[in-house]
């Protein structure tokens, strides 16, 4: 769910319940990016609420980043719609295992608040004891609605990722970060707040609080 496509061009949406964003990215450098304002009530809750207004804003913003039918596209789902936690596993599940024993442990010993789970997962390192694991996860049905969607647009969707490994990849493609020591980034949207700590290129460590707060926001494209 949170690996990257960095052959072709892809073009990246965001939804939330204001607006619906979207970059292109070709060959791995980004091309250019816009923003389209969201009907009341159009959007929310990871779902798409009127699909009539939400359509002529997603077809808006399609224009105004070149968009053709058939094309590569991925979503970033906001921190709401997917979790994302460090869980450690024994270190002697071997790598090419360790889909498989996370699949078992679902459920169990791993509680997600999904009955039906899609998820990715990156290792983020070992001590010979236990194998630290950063979990990604989001219902089946979100991510089947999503897909659906997509293919009515003409659309190809290839990825699914949290908004957080989005914005921890796009800032380090268009930032100079040192590997070698840590980065804190601090998230902000109308809806919350997010704290990412990275570190050799990974997230380490992820904290979102939610916001209630009302807020008034304006849009422009990007470059």
């Amino acid at each position: 769910m949170s690996r990257g496509i960095e052959k072709g061009t892809v073009t990246y949406f965001s939804f939330d319940a204001l607006s619906i964003h979207g970059a292109v990215i070709k060959q791995g450098v980004f091309k250019r990016s816009a923003s389209v304002q969201l009907a009341k009530d159009a959007y929310g809750e990871g779902k798409i609420l009127d699909e009539t207004a939400f359509s002529l804003a997603f077809d808006e913003l399609c224009r105004k980043l070149k968009v053709r039918r058939g094309m590569t596209c991925a979503i970033a789902l906001d921190e709401t719609e997917v979790l994302s936690r460090k869980v450690e596993i024994p270190s002697s599940i071997p790598k090419d295992e360790i889909r498989g024993y996370l699949f078992m442990e679902i459920g169990s010993s791993i509680i997600l608040p999904f009955d039906d789970v899609s998820f990715d997962y990156e290792v983020l390192g070992e001590d010979g004891v236990k194998t630290d694991v950063m979990l990604h996860a989001v219902s089946i049905e979100l991510t089947k609605s999503l897909r659906a969607y997509m293919k009515k647009r003409g659309l190809a969707l290839k990825k699914i990722t949290p908004r957080s490994v989005a914005v921890a990849n796009g800032v380090m493609r268009l930032s100079e970060i040192d590997p070698l020591q840590s980065t804190l980034l601090w998230h902000i949207t109308p809806f919350s707040h997010q704290l990412l700590v990275l570190e050799e290129g990974q997230i380490r460590f992820i904290r979102s609080i939610e916001l209630d707060l009302p807020y008034q926001v304006g849009t422009k494209d990007g470059v």
